[in-house]
């Protein structure tokens, strides 16, 4: 086994409670029995599906070092090295403080209404190549993700990329005061839970309070915020970026980082950017201005952190989408039908909807059919926005939708009857219709919020394909 990271004492002087009389060596922090590692530390986190006081035998039965657990747990049951705190997720972002404070590299944290898990690993993809790179698990960007991400912060890592995400107001500013970067990205302001947060005004005001941590080298004095200026809001944002050295990129006009050109050529984006004067060319294997607008940001960050551009730009050929956020499979469903599918299927809000269906309007002389999930946590105006994706789904030409959720009753009422394919309560009905469907050389697009679960339908035509 390797030298330990911390000891456990370190440990507990961070979170401020007493010293264990055992300081046992600390190899990593798990909170997750099925993940945890031999000499790993175990917080017992209480979630909404389970409390991880239930899985603590478990967890010194697979090695682990010691354990966290609330005050109101009786460790006296506990036959292993234990520590008591008042509330074991707040000790979790304690640590995660604690690492981060410790740590030299420089930080980036990215926030928006759509586009934050592409930019972070857009930009992961570029910081590999300059050095090593510490990015949010999966979408970690939450009140226990956040600080689980930065718990991998090494002494020797060079960068670190921090997705910061919200569902209600008054969540980002104490993800972001915990991230502590050096450089604050701002990907895109949409109406993404204007359900709880009431206005589009309110949406930008609670995402700008990621500059509530920005820091730099000169105590809070160098910081850069990064905004699309092509956003709603652009101008309340910048107004509390103020403080800050800020970077804006356009996708529409000259700023400080803009877009020359982009042209689709043999299923490339072949792009011409301007970043501070410098002309930039790359390509990118996937299709969407969205995606180019990522690159934007992301090499804006590039240049705040000084490394080449050229170089940086290059290392975007061959960047590849994850999945369910807009990756294209090639799929042979039998000898006679191959279609291609594009999983987008992660999440949705009525921006990244658009920009997602408007993909299709390059795809030309192919059966375009879009398979769309409700869009949720959009409140009162949820049929309005449903009901106006008819109108992008014209401009984009796309010959057939099928509809899972009843939100997408609104969608699928206002389509004409010529484009209406099928609809169904639930994503899963829709499977045994869209297979019959299927012709040869069509596209599938396949989008909607996580809760819809229109990620089963990926997960079929996945799974159906033929391997030779």
């Amino acid at each position: 086994m390797n030298s330990p990271r911390w000891y456990l004492n370190e440990l507990a002087q961070a979170i401020n409670v007493p010293p264990s009389a055992a300081d046992q060596p600390i190899h990593g922090i798990s909170i997750d029995t099925r993940t945890l590692q031999p000499g790993d530390l175990y917080i017992a986190i209480k979630g909404d599906a389970h409390d991880g006081h239930a899985f603590i035998a478990d967890a010194f039965a697979k090695g682990a070092a010691a354990v966290l657990v609330n005050d109101h747990f009786d460790a006296h049951t506990i036959n292993g090295v234990c520590l008591n705190v008042p509330d074991t997720l707040i000790a979790l972002q304690q640590l995660g403080t604690f690492i981060r404070k410790q740590s030299p590299a420089r930080i980036i944290a990215v926030t928006g209404s759509a586009g934050k898990t592409t930019t972070k690993e857009m930009l992961k993809h570029i910081l590999e190549t300059f050095g090593r790179t510490v990015v949010s698990k999966a979408s970690f960007n939450n009140h226990w993700g956040v600080p689980l991400s930065l718990i991998d912060l090494m002494p020797d890592t060079d960068f670190g990329v921090f997705e910061v995400g919200m569902n209600h107001a008054g969540e980002i500013a104490p993800l972001s005061k915990m991230i502590a970067p050096h450089i604050a990205i701002i990907t895109t302001i949409a109406e993404a839970h204007i359900g709880y947060l009431g206005s589009i005004e309110a949406i930008a005001t609670e995402k700008s309070m990621i500059f509530d941590g920005l820091t730099g080298e000169d105590n809070y004095t160098d910081g850069i915020a990064i905004l699309n200026a092509d956003m709603h809001c652009v101008n309340l944002i910048k107004a509390r970026a103020a403080p800050y050295q800020h970077i804006m990129c356009s996708i529409k006009e000259s700023s400080d980082v803009y877009l020359i050109n982009t042209e689709c050529r043999s299923g490339l984006n072949h792009v011409t950017a301007c970043i501070f004067g410098t002309i930039i060319t790359y390509t990118l294997s996937m299709v969407g201005i969205h995606y180019v607008q990522n690159t934007l940001l992301a090499l804006a960050a590039c240049h705040a952190l000084g490394i080449d551009l050229a170089k940086a730009a290059q290392t975007l050929s061959t960047f590849t989408l994850p999945n369910g956020r807009g990756a294209t499979h090639h799929l042979a469903l039998s000898k006679a039908v191959s279609i291609q599918l594009i999983d987008d299927a992660y999440n949705a809000n009525p921006a990244s909807m658009k920009a997602g269906l408007m993909t299709l309007a390059e795809m030309q002389n192919r059966r375009r059919i879009a398979v769309l999930g409700e869009m949720l946590e959009l409140g009162d105006a949820s049929p309005a926005y449903h009901r106006a994706i008819s109108d992008v789904i014209e401009v984009a030409g796309i010959d057939l939708v099928f509809c899972a959720g009843d939100h997408m009753r609104h969608l699928f009422d206002a389509l004409p009857s010529h484009k209406q394919g099928a609809f169904a309560h639930a994503a899963k009905d829709l499977i045994p219709i869209l297979d019959a469907t299927i012709m040869h050389d069509d596209i599938i697009y396949v989008k909607g919020s996580k809760g819809s679960k229109v990620s089963l339908i990926v997960d079929h035509l996945i799974g159906n394909q033929q391997h030779s």
